[in-house]
């Protein structure tokens, strides 16, 4: 578990040098865009939705679609729009990249 924490923190350290122009997100002009970087593990694929289920070091469940190569283990590097509320329950995911395994998977 120690590893996998350490893991994720050094994924969430290159979230934090990520550079994202103004223009990355679709956000409406009455509200604030806020991209900013968010690291999780793949906890389930779903073969017939084409869905990857990811879980965050919050324990807060997120989806996207593309399974392509994704296997279960996987970290990932997810760009996420905020959508100019203080509810992370509302963020969008923009992109999602691959960003190395976990040690336990």
């Amino acid at each position: 578990m120690k590893k996998t924490v350490v893991v994720l923190l050094l994924v969430l350290a290159c979230c934090v040098s990520i550079i994202v122009p103004a223009c990355a997100c679709d956000c409406e002009r009455e509200r604030p865009c806020v991209v900013y970087g968010k690291c999780a593990v793949v906890v389930g694929l779903e073969a017939n939705s084409d869905a990857v289920i990811v879980e965050d070091i919050s324990g807060n469940i997120w989806a996207f679609y593309g399974i392509g190569n994704w296997q279960l283990g996987d970290c990932v590097i997810l760009l996420m729009d905020s959508r100019g509320t203080e509810s992370i329950y509302d963020d969008a995911i923009l992109t999602a990249h691959y960003g190395g395994w976990t040690l336990n998977s």
